[in-house]
């Protein structure tokens, strides 16, 4: 997608541009053109007669001017009256072909998206009917990977945006969107699975699952923050399998990557103790005191 995506960032008008241009616009064109008639040949006396009054075009269809009242209200910032209308223009596009309600489909996605988390479930659904009419709008399913991962659905997530990088042929911008988003699900993913495995005190799953999660993060492009955070939850699971030396190890640099987490410090301080390293332990342990410790139980443990 050479000039960007908008769902994950309602800021952006790149990808709405694109899938309004070359999605509807363009459809509309077709569908509402008429043939020009050929004016007439000059009369043999060589006297040029006046050029008849063309044809006028057929009317619009009504949801080309809903669509298009809807673009007018969402330049304004006017969202949920824009979503009026194109719920307005898919009822009144009801007859028309699949490619033209996978267009509005899409539409009403993308712009249900510019109303922020409270029409997440909204938005999802019309990118999903937008597919199931033209599952090959490799835009609009780009848009899907991206709402999914913010909506935490790593594994559809993940699928979506590895069919998008397969199917964006020369476009280099799709295919580095729909990478760095497959990437970041399947990391996330990871991690998601680590932690339901830690809560079911399946400790050597969510170990395994975890580091294969941090071999993939820097190439997944997360943050230290994110990254700290697995070497976190990890080291938890390894505290219940009793290897202390590689719970040390991942809390001694979960504390490296984020120096004024005052939990990591605390983990730390925690897990030397457990290794007999008394004197390492009361300095982490002070160290996530002056850091500020909000629980009541965590300064007691301290």
């Amino acid at each position: 997608m050479s000039q960007g995506c908008v769902c994950a960032n309602p800021g952006r008008w790149t990808g709405w541009t694109r899938v309004v241009v070359m999605g509807v616009v363009l459809t509309a064109t077709v569908t509402t053109s008429v043939a020009q008639p050929v004016p007439p040949a000059p009369p043999a006396t060589g006297h040029v007669a006046a050029p008849e009054n063309p044809a006028a075009p057929p009317p619009q269809p009504p949801w080309q001017t809903h669509v298009a009242d809807a673009k007018s209200l969402l330049r304004a910032d006017r969202v949920d009256e824009a979503l009026a209308r194109l719920d307005e223009a898919l009822q009144a596009a009801a007859t028309e072909t699949p490619e033209v309600q996978a267009s509005l489909y899409c539409m009403r996605g993308l712009a249900a998206t510019r109303a922020g988390e409270g029409r997440r479930a909204q938005a999802l659904e019309a990118l999903i009917k937008s597919l199931a009419l033209d599952a090959n709008n490799s835009d609009c399913r780009l848009e899907l990977a991206r709402l999914q991962l913010a909506a935490k659905q790593y594994g559809d997530a993940h699928k979506n945006a590895e069919r998008v990088a397969g199917q964006a042929g020369e476009d280099a911008d799709m295919r580095r969107d729909a990478d760095a988003i497959a990437r970041r699900a399947e990391v996330m993913g990871l991690l998601a699975q680590g932690r339901e495995a830690l809560k079911a005190r399946k400790a050597d799953e969510a170990s395994a699952r975890l580091k294969l999660a941090l071999t993939k993060a820097d190439a997944a492009g997360l943050s230290t923050e994110e990254i700290s955070l697995i070497y976190y939850i990890r080291v938890l699971a390894l505290r219940l399998l009793g290897d202390d030396l590689e719970a040390l190890a991942n809390a001694q640099t979960a504390v490296r990557l984020t120096p004024q987490d005052a939990d990591s410090q605390l983990l730390l301080a925690q897990v030397q103790f457990e290794s007999d390293h008394y004197a390492e332990a009361r300095a982490a342990a002070e160290r996530a005191l002056l850091l500020g410790l909000s629980d009541g139980d965590d300064r007691s443990a301290a």
